[in-house]
């Protein structure tokens, strides 16, 4: 019985702060821890690629710097928050907006080598479980787009982008996130069954454990007490066949408590 509460006191230690099942909150602590990591490590890659296309690679390491730390920060509070995963799908996002902004100037490559890049990473993100934090990425994604067509539009499309075209990448991340929200919903639904499943099955074990304990000591009492009933049969068989030892011992008794009545 210890050991069954002290699993579930682990469990609940280990859920989220909103009560998210334990299978849930581990698994997006672990997806947190990685991709938190992903985020730094791709900084260096697209700063080497500004550098080798002539773009300020500073400004893209103190951008991305600041961004990532505030997600670490965020992290270390709470590491599986709304908060926490919302900075991580859009820190990923992040990513992608820069190296779209390294590849500047390259051609076709700003569209392969940026471009289609975000589609991977918002299914990275789908390790976090959470469909809120994936829209507001891909809404921010979309909305950047839109913002720089007008304002640096270089920074977005090779040659330049009209509405229409930006319309038609933001129905594609429509689409995509779609899927991912689907897909987060039934993930989900799995880990909550199999822990249903666990639970059930603990609180079988425990019954049968139960019932085994109260089996036992039921064999138990009897082979304690036969021992002692034994030796009272086996006195009074001995009263039996000597009658005069029975008679000095009551004597004997009630001399005893006639001495402790009067003293």
């Amino acid at each position: 019985m210890w050991i069954e509460r002290s699993k579930g006191d682990s469990r609940a230690a280990s859920s989220g702060a909103d009560g998210e099942s334990y299978r849930v909150a581990n698994f997006r602590r672990v997806a947190t821890k990685l991709l938190l990591i992903e985020q730094w490590l791709l900084l260096v890659p697209i700063a080497i690629t500004a550098a080798y296309a002539g773009n300020s690679w500073i400004g893209l390491l103190v951008v991305g710097g600041v961004f990532h730390a505030a997600t670490t920060i965020s992290r270390v509070r709470d590491p599986i928050g709304l908060t926490t995963r919302s900075f991580i799908a859009v820190g990923l996002l992040l990513d992608v907006l820069l190296l779209i902004y390294a590849l500047s100037g390259t051609g076709s490559l700003q569209m392969d080598g940026g471009h289609m890049w975000v589609f991977a990473i918002w299914s990275h993100c789908l390790a976090l479980l959470c469909w809120r934090s994936l829209v507001l990425s891909g809404a921010l994604g979309v909305l950047h787009h839109f913002a720089l067509i007008y304002l640096f539009p270089l920074w977005v499309f090779p040659d330049g982008a009209n509405l229409w075209r930006v319309a038609l990448h933001g129905a594609v991340v429509v689409m995509q996130l779609a899927v991912l929200a689907v897909f987060v919903h039934f993930i989900i639904r799995m880990l909550r069954s199999a822990e249903d499943l666990e639970r059930a099955l603990h609180h079988s074990m425990r019954e049968t454990s139960e019932a085994n304990n109260s089996k036992s000591l039921e064999v138990a009492l009897p082979c304690l007490y036969e021992p002692r009933a034994a030796h009272a049969a086996q006195r009074d068989h001995r009263f039996l066949r000597h009658p005069q030892q029975a008679d000095v011992r009551c004597f004997a008794a009630a001399l005893c408590r006639l001495f402790q009545a009067h003293p």
